[in-house]
């Protein structure tokens, strides 16, 4: 019996390494993409060391289009299909919020995971599962209004409709209204807000559904990563990495497509 492929991007290092690590013990075969050759093939000869698996990888710049479009590509051509696509590859970055921020924070956290979706969708076989790491950081709680809470929660909600929310945001930073109006503050859980919303607008779409494929958001938790800063998060990434290794196997019981899951549920 061949084993299952997943693709699990950002896996260098952090809760990507764990989820690559923790997939690879399930043995699945697991493909390492990171940005940084280097850091993704060492990574590969320490989770081959840890799982005594074989692990490949794929250079993987989620903000470069080129460079997605490559990865898919040679992933096509050595593998034909993968199983389970992990995006986890994102970025936080501590400075005040500005329209600057805005742009360089959503290029890899919601563009780029995008991008990726919509290139390796084509490979992911009938009945294959897509989990995109997002966090609580986006949830409802970080919008201060209540007309913008109900669009955001809607189980229907579209691409086409998450398209005009963030024309609205990037117009109210730019002018300056964005706190009044009740938008986000921060770069990072508003790219999270937006993603963990998209999956649930990917989930009712034919092209998944027609295949039998399903999509989960889910929250690591605060985890003591590269990402967390000088501060004393509670988990450790190897914590963090339980819910998207769950979702990704199906041990999640009666998971639903679309939803989005954190470490008690």
């Amino acid at each position: 019996m061949t084993s299952k492929i997943a693709l699990v991007t950002g896996s260098n290092q952090g809760i990507g390494f764990w989820i690559a690590k923790k997939l690879a013990l399930n043995s699945i075969k697991v493909i390492v993409a990171a940005r940084d050759s280097t850091r993704g093939e060492a990574a590969v000869k320490e989770l081959e060391a840890e799982t005594k698996q074989s692990l490949d990888f794929v250079q993987l710049d989620i903000s470069d289009h080129e460079s997605v479009k490559n990865a898919a590509h040679a992933i096509q051509t050595k593998y034909g299909q993968i199983d389970i696509l992990v995006n986890n590859a994102a970025i936080a970055i501590n400075r005040d919020f500005s329209h600057e921020l805005f742009k360089t924070t959503f290029a890899p956290n919601y563009f780029g995971t995008l991008d990726v979706i919509d290139n390796f969708l084509p490979l992911i076989k009938k009945n294959g599962v897509i989990v995109n790491v997002s966090s609580q950081a986006g949830a409802l709680n970080i919008l201060s209004s209540e007309d913008l809470k109900k669009q955001f929660s809607k189980e229907d909600i579209t691409e086409q409709e998450l398209k005009q929310l963030l024309s609205e945001y990037d117009a109210a930073i730019l002018d300056g209204t964005y706190k009044e109006k009740g938008w986000p503050t921060t770069a990072y859980g508003a790219s999270k807000l937006f993603l963990t919303a998209h999956s649930r607008a990917l989930a009712h779409q034919d092209r998944l559904k027609s295949n039998g494929i399903t999509i989960f958001a889910c929250c690591p938790g605060w985890c003591k990563t590269n990402m967390a800063g000088f501060e004393k998060p509670p988990r450790t990434a190897e914590q963090g990495s339980e819910k998207a290794v769950e979702l990704a196997l199906g041990k999640v019981p009666n998971a639903i497509s679309g939803h989005f899951y954190t470490s008690t549920n």
